[in-house]
């Protein structure tokens, strides 16, 4: 039995931006890889961008913070031409996250000089709100990462040590309960959350003297939910991949399997990492795509793109799109001459239509060096971000 997977050629499309390159701070994309800075902040020095999400308008949502480490947050709304504020100035620490969940605008607080728990989450409707409003949650210190899988649910890391929490989202956009979940204690400061295609929830130390990723089976995510914290899961046995040379995230996003990090350590250079799974989801390594002298932030998987936040603003890095095959192995006989394979993978291509001589079949188990190359097919568009190739290859 044989798994085959298959990746597109990497595309280098866009350069950066002039005005970027003018910037001390401005990421440095590791060879081949080209970065574009998309959003410029006005005040990086005095109020850096910490988080961002889009609205389904396609609007840019930002939060900043204070530039000397006072607290003090602020949310924005970019149409592309004006900044609009969201919300009154907070005399709060900036939240790590803003995020669009179904359409509403979240984000949280991290309390200030005397109040590090009963922390906040606010809502904003980009339909409906002159100002975003406080919706709760309270009961734990320091809310991180939130993510969403299914749009009406919300998984939020938080407290120290770090535990990760859910709960339900109501078609108003109010949570279901005040008080959340409990369904896994990782420990060590509160980092990102993250899922894969399959609902496996990724975790990353947000600082830890031997920093780490976990991942979390998205079947034992759900017993955890169901049993309402009777069952907790553990870090331990859980640890995926090890945050070398890092002492913790402050974003994450993931792609079919892999995962995309923005890597700290406070003070120091950051990094924007990519940990590649294998066919089975198994960690098989890592590359720095990415580098800054400053702090990264939120990373997003968009439209065929990465995107990550420094102060400096919001920047994206054109990466190969990943394929996922939704039969993961395909019988091939050992001494067939040919087989076909129709694959679907859902990353969009920035518009750009692939060629099939972009892809590679890799077959686990093969013996050479080069695996065999399409030499018959044919590759349609499904719908803009969704494409189908039928692939048929020689002798291997």
């Amino acid at each position: 039995m044989f798994s085959v997977v298959a990746r597109l050629g990497l595309l280098t499309l866009f350069s950066l931006s002039a005005l970027a390159q003018q910037l001390d701070k401005t990421p440095v994309a590791q060879s081949p890889y080209i970065v574009e800075q998309v959003f410029v902040a006005p005040a990086p020095e005095t109020d850096p961008v910490v988080s961002f999400d889009w609205d389904d308008n396609g609007n840019l949502y930002f939060t900043t913070g204070d530039g000397n480490f006072g607290p003090r947050l602020n949310a924005y709304k970019f149409d592309g031409v004006d900044i609009t504020p969201i919300t009154p100035e907070l005399p709060k620490f900036s939240g790590a996250r803003l995020t669009n969940i179904n359409g509403f605008i979240y984000f949280s607080e991290n309390g200030d000089f005397n109040t590090f728990s009963d922390l906040d989450v606010y809502r904003y409707d980009p339909l409906g709100m002159s100002d975003a409003i406080n919706v709760g949650r309270g009961g734990v210190a320091s809310i991180y990462g939130l993510a969403t899988v299914t749009g009406a649910d919300l998984f939020s890391s938080a407290g120290f040590p770090s535990s990760i929490y859910y709960t339900e989202i109501e078609n108003n956009g109010d949570f279901a309960r005040n008080e959340w979940i409990r369904i896994a204690d990782i420990g060590e400061a509160s980092g990102p959350v993250a899922f894969d295609i399959s609902g496996n929830l990724f975790y990353a130390h947000g600082f830890a003297s031997e920093a780490k990723i976990f991942k979390f089976n998205g079947q034992d995510v759900d017993a955890a939910i169901a049993a309402k914290g009777d069952l907790v899961l553990v870090g331990e046995g859980n640890e995926w991949a090890d945050l070398e040379g890092f002492s913790g995230a402050t974003g994450a996003a993931s792609t079919i399997r892999d995962l995309f990090v923005s890597a700290t350590t406070f003070g120091e250079p950051s990094a924007l990492r990519h940990f590649i799974a294998d066919c089975a989801g198994e960690f098989s390594g890592y590359r720095d795509i990415v580098t800054d002298v400053d702090r990264l932030e939120t990373v997003r998987a968009r439209a065929g793109y990465i995107f990550f936040s420094s102060a400096q603003g919001v920047f994206r890095v054109d990466l190969p799109p990943q394929i996922f095959f939704l039969s993961p192995e395909f019988p091939v006989e050992p001494n067939a001459a040919s087989f076909s394979y129709t694959a679907v993978f859902t990353e969009s291509v920035s518009g750009v239509n692939p060629d099939l001589s972009d892809f590679e079949l890799v077959l686990d188990g093969f013996a050479g060096e080069n695996p065999p190359r399409i030499q018959e097919g044919s590759l349609n568009v499904l719908q803009p971000d969704s494409y189908q190739v039928t692939v048929l290859t020689g002798n291997y």
